[in-house]
Order: C-alpha cells, then structure tokens, then sequence
C-alpha cells in the first residue's frame, strides 16, 4: 500500500472544511427557522389565542353586548403582559433571524468555493443550495420599510403594533356581518378576516421556511456526494 499523495491529502482538508462548513450550516438553518416560527407563533397567539382580546376589559365587553359592565380589569393585565413579552421577543427574533439568513448565505458560499476548489462532487447541489437561500434572503428583507409608498407590503417578520392593528377587538367585524362583493353574500366577514389575515402573516413567514429547508438540505446532499464519491477516490489512489 502506498503513502498517501499530496492530491489525497488536499482532498482530505477540503473535505474536513466541507465538514466543517456543515456544521455552521445547521446552526444558522436552526437560528433562521426558530425566529420565523417565534414571528409565527406569535400571530398565532393573536389569531387563535384571542391574546389581544384582552386589551378591552370584561365591562366594556358587558357594555357591546347590552349588559351591566363588571369592574373586571384582569383581562386588561394579561393583554398588557402579553405585550410587554412579544414586544421583546420579536424585535430579538428578528435581529437574531436576520443575522442567520445572512450566515446561512454565505457559509453556502464559502462551501460552494471549497467544492469547486477541490474538484469535489455535489457542484450543481451546492449551486443550487446557494441560489435557494439567496431567495429565503432576500424574503427575509424588510420591504415595507424600504418602500414609504407601499408601508402595507408583507414580510416574514411582524411587530406588535400591526398585530394590534390587525386584532384589536375594536378593528374586527361584528358578529353576524357577511361580506359581499357586487350584492352578492360570500359568506360570514370574519371568515374572510381570518383568511386574509392569515394570508398576510403566514404567506412570506412559510415561503421562507420552506426555502431555507430546501437549501439546508440541497447543501446536505452535496456533502453526502462529495464524501462519498471522494472517499472512493482517495481508497483508489492509495492502493
């Protein structure tokens, strides 16, 4: 059996970066997705935990509805608590989720480079790997904030002031009102809230996810064909 030669060894190196860069991969595929599904858990909070509810006390809602108003302020105290909680755990959520795409991107660079460096195999899944989180990037930008003149644009991050907005009791439809569109009834108005709200919310937030798993697993496809096709290579050149 012969020494192993400088072109084994070379191989070798790129592959324990490869390695490497693997492992980063996972750590900013983690961090990207857990502060989409904070975002998301936090308009599910709104949507079907009524957390915003909350913000009108038990007499106010005894006074709508036509009864004598209780002095019941704990609803008022959960609401503010809620807020207090997600107004500092978005904007962090947010910054960390930013900070991730923007790894994930380049450490899908850096192993794209070691992969064409080292003559490896998996080039075109690492491409491809690039390109995709290049898209979840680039949903991951703030563009209703870049564009004055289009503030409504969705995103994968929300605040706590539109989702106030949005499920503040007093900014929901009354019970029974239908939605009608020409004269014609389509069916109860909340309904339609809830799918438009969730359009709004969830759209770009699942987009997102699904570009950044697709990337994280087209760069674990190229690592399998790069350790496994060069392993073989390195078997034959030693023996």
């Amino acid at each position: 059996m012969n020494a192993p030669t400088g072109d084994v060894l070379a191989t070798r190196e790129h592959l324990r970066a490869l390695h490497t860069i693997r492992w980063w991969r996972s750590f900013f595929v983690f961090f990207a997705l857990l502060a989409v599904f904070t975002h998301l858990g936090a308009w599910a909070a709104a949507e079907f935990g009524n957390v915003f509810e909350a913000s009108r006390t038990q007499a106010e809602s005894d006074r709508a509805a036509g009864h004598e108003g209780s002095s019941d302020a704990t609803a008022a105290v959960v609401s503010r608590q809620w807020g207090e909680i997600l107004e500092g755990a978005l904007p962090l959520a947010e910054v960390f989720g930013r900070c991730a795409i923007v790894g994930l991107v380049l450490t899908i660079l850096l192993g794209a480079l070691v992969v064409l460096s080292g003559r490896l195999s998996g080039v075109s899944d690492i491409i491809r790997a690039f390109y995709v989180a290049v898209i979840a990037g680039l949903l991951f930008v703030p563009w209703q904030r870049l564009s004055m003149q289009a503030p409504s644009v969705p995103g994968v991050f929300t605040t706590v002031e539109r989702l106030k907005s949005t499920y503040h009791p007093e900014v929901r439809p009354a019970n029974g009102e239908s939605f009608t569109v020409g004269g014609v009834n389509l069916g109860p108005a909340d309904t339609w809230t809830r799918i438009k709200n969730g359009g709004r919310y969830c759209a770009f937030p699942l987009l997102a996810v699904i570009f950044i798993i697709a990337a994280g697993s087209r760069f674990g496809r190229a690592y399998r064909l790069a350790a496994s096709s060069q392993t073989t290579q390195v078997q034959m050149r030693i023996t």
